[in-house]
């Protein structure tokens, strides 16, 4: 008995407390920093400033205000982000499994690739609203080109992670490069994967807003671009702060189906 007592708390003495005390400091910390931002916007503000930059409680009541305008505005973006993202992240997760069984067609299409990323959205947008036309197949095709390429990078990363010992070992059980790949590199390359899933994800509704700033008659872009010609900044920052909750959004989306896929990850268990 006095045994069982030692070891429970000597267990209870580890620095276990202190790391949990630690993690529940770390997590609060950025809120605590945010609200502390917030209440300094809210009423440190002066009045000078005001008209740029309006108190943060006349932002949340003015996105009650506009939301029904918001809302009939929001599933073209939210559409909108969603295809392209789909898009985007199936053809960089297929060239990256081209890239890693090909190494020709790697060396030919990667630095293609690289220039294309390199290209600015709002230089692109004109170019594409005239080749496909002002309606979704231009504004989709412009998310997808903002999430292909973080798909694409993190998805070679993953894929040639694997060690050539287990290759060689697969090998060694007679398995094919089907194989392989769907049991070796493919779940060796999850947790990178969602890596480039999540950086799209958030990425996503920022393009399909890009995408509507010109030829738009419906999306948040195309009420960000008429609250800001209009001056209406309360609107503006309404739709703003909007916007940045839908990415916000996406990015959830995207943690809560990879902890359901892959439990294991590293990214999952520090969460």
């Amino acid at each position: 008995m006095k045994a069982a007592m030692r070891a429970a708390l000597s267990r209870s003495a580890r620095p276990g407390g202190k790391i949990t005390a630690a993690k529940l400091l770390s997590s609060a910390l950025p809120w605590i920093v945010i609200g502390g931002l917030l209440w300094m916007w809210e009423f440190l503000i002066g009045d000078s400033l005001a008209f740029v930059l309006p108190r943060p409680s006349l932002i949340v009541w003015q996105i009650f205000l506009v939301f029904p305008l918001l809302g009939r505005n929001m599933w073209s973006t939210v559409s909108n982000a969603l295809f392209g993202f789909a898009a985007g992240s199936a053809f960089g997760l297929a060239c990256a499994v081209a890239f890693v069984y090909n190494a020709t067609f790697a060396k030919t299409v990667y630095p293609h690739t690289l220039v294309l990323r390199s290209l600015p959205l709002m230089a692109l947008l004109p170019i594409l609203n005239g080749i496909l036309g002002t309606g979704a197949p231009s504004k989709i095709t412009i998310v997808a080109l903002a999430s292909f390429f973080p798909v694409l990078v993190n998805a070679v990363q993953g894929l040639t992670s694997v060690s050539m010992s287990t290759v060689e070992l697969m090998h060694s059980l007679n398995a094919t490069r089907r194989d392989i790949f769907w049991k070796v590199r493919l779940p060796s390359s999850l947790p990178y994967l969602f890596t480039g899933l999540k950086i799209s994800a958030s990425g996503a509704i920022l393009a399909a807003i890009i995408s509507e700033y010109m030829y738009a008659v419906k999306g948040i872009g195309a009420l960000i671009v008429t609250f800001m010609f209009g001056a209406r900044v309360l609107e503006l920052w309404a739709a703003m702060l909007v916007s940045a909750l839908l990415s916000v959004l996406f990015y959830w989306a995207i943690r809560i189906v990879e902890r359901l896929c892959i439990p294991w990850g590293k990214s999952v268990r520090e969460a």
